[in-house]
């Protein structure tokens, strides 16, 4: 085999495997996304539901309060697992993060109706 046609095989095969890696790992792991959460917000309005309730020991609502917090970080992890992203706090990003508080919030209402988180018992 002449040299040149040794360097044009190297060549070939370098130019072929580096756009077909690429094109596999984009495939098997897509990129990250940076989406953003407001923690605050989501909080506040639970609690604010906690307060419209009616009644309910001290107890009771700080029971309440554990259980969403439980809800709340199942939610962001199953969020991240799905849909390969990194969660950050709002106010951690200036602009240009997807706002996934809505998501959260709506993923959350079935849960928190169904463990009758939103109503104190008493």
């Amino acid at each position: 085999m002449k040299p040149s046609q040794l360097l044009l095989a190297i060549v070939l095969a370098v130019g072929i495997s580096i756009p077909s890696t690429l094109l596999i790992n984009r495939y098997l792991a897509p990129p990250t996304q940076i989406v953003t959460v407001n923690l605050k917000q989501l909080v506040q309005d639970y609690a604010q539901s906690l307060q419209h309730a009616q009644g309910g020991s001290h107890e009771d609502i700080s029971l309440k309060t554990h259980q969403f917090e439980v809800l709340l970080r199942r939610e962001l992890l199953r969020y991240i697992s799905d849909n390969n992203a990194v969660v950050l706090v709002e106010p951690a990003v200036i602009e240009g993060a997807i706002d996934i508080t809505p998501t959260i919030k709506q993923q959350l209402a079935p849960l928190l109706l169904r463990s009758s988180l939103s109503q104190p018992q008493g």
